[in-house]
């Protein structure tokens, strides 16, 4: 029984150390860099028109996609924070706001009213 413990006790530092080396190896492969801006839509539900609103000053492309990836709306922006956007021609349902700039993409969710 003494011989059974001590080996399960060396089994368990194995495993312990293995998930552990395994786990560095996860968090510098997730860490590829940070997104340096944040995207804000409001109101959200929205009617007639939406705030987007940057950290940042952005040029960019801004572009709302419906629920099946059609684009129903794109605006280039050059240096700008905040925009408003008219959602009057768009029927009520899910869409999606995107922004790309850095090399990076976010992407949020808009529900239209």
């Amino acid at each position: 029984m003494l011989k059974t413990t001590r080996y399960s006790f060396l089994y368990f530092l194995i495993i312990l150390l293995s998930v552990s080396l395994h786990a560095n190896e996860c968090e510098t492969k997730v860490k590829s860099g940070p997104i340096d801006f944040e995207l804000n839509v409001s109101p959200n539900p929205a009617t007639n028109t939406v705030s987007i609103t940057f950290t940042e000053p952005l040029s960019t492309d801004i572009l709302i996609h419906d629920n099946l990836g059609n684009i129903v709306y794109d605006m280039p922006v050059i240096n700008v924070r905040k925009i408003e956007v008219a959602l009057l021609n768009l029927n009520a349902g899910i869409y999606f706001v995107s922004v790309k700039t850095k090399g990076k993409t976010l992407i949020k969710r808009l529900i239209k009213i």
